[in-house]
């Protein structure tokens, strides 16, 4: 059985390497390790394997597209029936607000109203405003255009002007983009802050204080910010894609039914709509009973532990 997990990684070499792989120059063909003129070893192991997985249905489905395949999607539309994807899970002995310690004070779904105290703590950690009432909004990852930091640090300006939000934007990785977010922060009157290479301890505060968590990937495999997001009752506002749908429900107006906030178009526009349209939602009169609803979303191990075992047993 083969995992992948971002098949944007292949492993591309020169087909000079062939011998260093302990393969015979047989196997350099169009049906075996080839890849345009070089060797690909994830093709090979795609075509080796009895069973292929992936973490998430939906980009299970999308890899076999031309659109997300990465051009491995006719090798992996040829294995029929042998492709499943499974969503990963969440280790909540480690990400649950009820046991933290990282928090200023512990909540659960049945009783969040400690999550004020953890946004006021934050505040003051971060030299933010003392103010439990504004709506606080995360985006924490790696900087990368994959994962839309250029689309969070466009709209982190104009969010700000649009609501009485405070914003929190934690992260490393690209240089543009933690530009891109130091500029960002810059116009914001004191009301943004931006934390690069935050440790996890103050990543799990930046969780137990937001209210929403913005996640405007272009592709997504799975997503692990979400999951983490809604067990700490912070909403997810995340692009329709990968993972990201198979663990997001997209809310109903009346905020009777969904776990977050999905938009579909990789845009500035559309990424600030939802957001938007998240802030909103805060004031409804049904916002508890929501908060509530996501916290109690079940997305540990269990379930793809034994989705994993079914197709372990099934070779």
């Amino acid at each position: 059985m083969l995992t992948i997990h971002n098949i944007a990684h292949q492993g591309i070499l020169p087909k000079e390497a062939l011998p260093e792989l302990g393969l015979s120059w047989d196997r350099f063909s169009v049906e075996g390790i080839e890849f345009y003129g070089q060797l690909n070893i994830l093709k090979q192991g795609i075509l080796s394997a009895d069973a292929v997985t992936t973490v998430s249905p939906t980009y299970a489905r999308e890899i076999q597209t031309e659109a997300g395949g990465e051009k491995l999607d006719g090798v992996l539309r040829a294995k029929t029936g042998k492709v499943f994807g499974i969503t990963n899970g969440v280790d909540y002995s480690v990400w649950n607000p009820a046991t933290d310690p990282a928090l200023a004070a512990r909540y659960d779904a049945e009783d969040f109203s400690n999550k004020t105290r953890c946004k006021g703590a934050l505040q003051k950690e971060l030299g933010l405003p003392l103010d439990t009432q504004a709506p606080l909004v995360a985006s924490v990852g790696r900087l990368a255009l994959q994962k839309g930091a250029d689309l969070v640090a466009a709209i982190a300006p104009k969010l700000l002007r649009a609501t009485d939000a405070q914003v929190v934007l934690a992260g490393d990785g690209d240089t543009r983009f933690v530009a891109a977010m130091e500029a960002a922060v810059k116009k914001a009157d004191g009301r943004a802050v931006f934390v690069k290479g935050a440790s996890e301890p103050l990543v799990h505060r930046i969780y137990g204080a937001a209210d929403f968590v913005l996640i405007p990937s272009r592709f997504e495999p799975c997503g692990l910010v979400q999951l983490y997001a809604q067990r700490y009752g912070a909403l997810p506002v995340a692009r329709a894609t990968g993972g990201l749908v198979d663990t997001i429900v997209d809310c109903d107006a009346a905020l009777e039914t969904g776990t977050g906030f999905l938009f579909d178009e990789s845009s500035e526009e559309a990424l600030l709509g939802a957001a938007e349209r998240a802030v909103a939602a805060r004031s409804h009169p049904r916002w508890g009973a929501l908060v509530r609803r996501v916290m109690r979303t079940d997305r540990g191990w269990d379930r793809p532990a034994r989705r994993y075992e079914q197709v372990y047993r099934g070779l």
